[in-house]
């Protein structure tokens, strides 16, 4: 009987919070938050790769031309008119070409853009980390080992889960109005998470 009434026991404090009020409810919630932190965290991904191409597609060769006009005189000789001429074309040529790429960097703000959205995405992988802790915290106080002292911390858990997200929707937004992420990026975005979800479903 003493045995029985230990294992009585024993059942009811490893027994899930099965009907608890809102847990299915909050996991359901995080589930949805952490796609949509995922789908905002690939938009800054490949908005940061989209910049970060044309960076340095303005900036590679504007240094490559700097560095050849500074050696231009060693390679085209100027001993007479002629040749001084062919050198003052050139250089010409290859400082208007200069000038321009140095101009649309300066214009279109690759380098401080892609700057922004590397800025953004890592603060999205940090609010992904967030509502991960939170999903592992619910889970372990929802179906770990059930003590008077577990129940107590998940019902203020619970209490406080509405303002945690909120607080995590309110920094999305945020992040979101620092760095606009084009609609065709949004796109591309859209279809990298499903292929992703479609390749883990796969697995």
């Amino acid at each position: 009987a003493r045995l029985s009434m230990l294992s009585d026991s024993v059942n009811l404090k490893i027994d899930p919070v099965q009907n608890r009020s809102g847990v299915r409810e909050n996991f359901a919630t995080l589930k949805a938050t952490h796609e949509r932190m995922m789908q905002s965290a690939v938009e800054h991904q490949l908005a940061r790769d989209f910049f970060r191409a044309r960076h340095y597609a303005c900036m590679v060769p504007s240094i490559v031309i700097s560095s050849f006009l500074a050696v231009l005189s060693f390679i085209l000789p100027t001993t007479n008119p002629e040749e001084e001429q062919v050198y003052k074309t050139v250089s010409a040529c290859l400082n208007a070409f200069n000038t321009i790429l140095l101009g649309l960097a300066g214009l279109l703000k690759y380098g401080s853009r892609m700057d922004v959205h590397a800025s953004a995405n890592a603060q999205f992988v940090a609010l992904i980390r967030e509502v991960e802790e939170i999903e592992i915290a619910l889970r372990t106080l929802a179906f770990g080992i059930q003590t008077d002292d577990s129940q107590k911390e998940l019902g203020d858990f619970l209490r406080k889960f509405p303002g945690r997200l909120k607080n995590i929707y309110v920094k999305a937004q945020e992040i979101g109005e620092m760095a606009p992420v084009p609609a065709f990026v949004t796109l591309r975005a859209m279809r990298a998470v499903h292929h992703m979800e479609s390749a883990g479903k796969a697995l």
